[in-house]
């Protein structure tokens, strides 16, 4: 691991999300969100804007503008017309990478004071893990203390009570060089579940409070897409120019549909076998029930024997 590729990421996501912040205002178009953000991202880390290859990009994944039901994955097209309003809760989850070591956070914009509220649940939620995390900190043990936080809570709306339920088909999860995912994860929810920090690994803290079910749905409009690094495959697919078009440009990193659809020797139907093959992912938009709204917040951290480093 070098560790001045994470801090470096660490700090670029800083500035972004300053600028973000002074950015994000009820009437702005997602899509301009997100083109923004990727152009901020360039900005700071000196690359090459539009080209979001590995190399010449420190862009990590497609950037998540998830609103109100919608937990995670979404990020929109050029063709989407959703306007962020003074009534939405709105996700932003991006990430920064060098030579595949990345950071990943996010955090919830609001202009809602109802919502503030959720917004500050998963604030809390966070940082009471990265302040229980260190070396042989038990990862079912954070999950019960995300749990705990959250059903602690209700929120009114509209005049009505909802009770705080954590999001259980997500969770924080453990970053590895070019994989977003590593082999832990940090769940949102009370389970027995064992594995134990480790001297010099990294994790992505994030929570998820909603007040719809916690049981989440995919939906359609698919924009994630990932080399699946978790299977052999046969080695014929592997030879297929659109297989090995995504490896040159993306590697094990995610992918933004909108990227690489028109790139020369990507083919949409080799990508679809590629996908019923396994060996490539879709991660689609998750949602909760109508009208319910979910927040997050999200931080990279890394653990060590002296303490714990909080980079974003």
């Amino acid at each position: 691991m070098n560790d001045n590729n994470i801090k470096k990421s660490g700090i670029i996501h800083k500035l972004v999300r300053k600028k973000i912040l002074e950015y994000v205002k009820p009437g702005v178009l997602l899509y301009d969100i997100r083109k923004n953000i990727e152009t901020w991202i360039c900005e700071y880390s000196n690359s090459t804007p539009n080209t979001y290859d590995y190399i010449n990009s420190s862009i990590a994944f497609p950037v998540g503008l998830s609103i109100n039901n919608i937990a995670a994955h979404h990020s929109p097209f050029f063709q989407d017309k959703t306007i962020y309003t003074e009534n939405d809760i709105l996700k932003i989850d991006y990430g920064i990478q060098f030579n595949g070591e990345m950071v990943d956070a996010a955090f919830s914009i609001t202009h809602n004071p109802e919502l503030e509220k959720l917004k500050e649940i998963s604030e809390e939620a966070t940082n009471k893990v990265i302040k229980l995390s260190g070396v042989d900190t038990v990862l079912g043990d954070l999950g019960r203390e995300i749990e705990e936080i959250f059903t602690s809570y209700e929120l009114e709306i509209n005049g009505k009570l909802y009770p705080i339920k954590p999001c259980r088909d997500l969770c924080g999860h453990q970053i590895l060089p070019y994989k977003i995912h590593g082999k832990k994860v940090i769940p949102n929810i009370n389970i027995s579940y064992q594995n134990r920090m480790a001297e010099g690994e990294i994790y992505a803290v994030e929570t998820f409070p909603t007040t719809g079910s916690g049981h989440l749905k995919e939906g359609k409009g698919n924009s994630h897409l990932m080399i699946n690094y978790n299977i052999v495959g046969n080695d014929k697919y592997k030879k297929i120019p659109t297989y090995k078009r995504i490896m040159d440009k993306r590697k094990t990193l995610p992918w933004h549909l909108d990227w690489l659809v028109a790139e020369p020797y990507m083919n949409l139907k080799e990508l679809r076998l590629l996908i019923d093959e396994g060996l490539v992912t879709e991660y689609p938009p998750l949602y909760d029930i109508e009208s319910s709204y979910v927040a997050q917040t999200e931080h990279t951290i890394g653990i060590f024997e002296n303490g714990v480093v909080q980079y974003t």
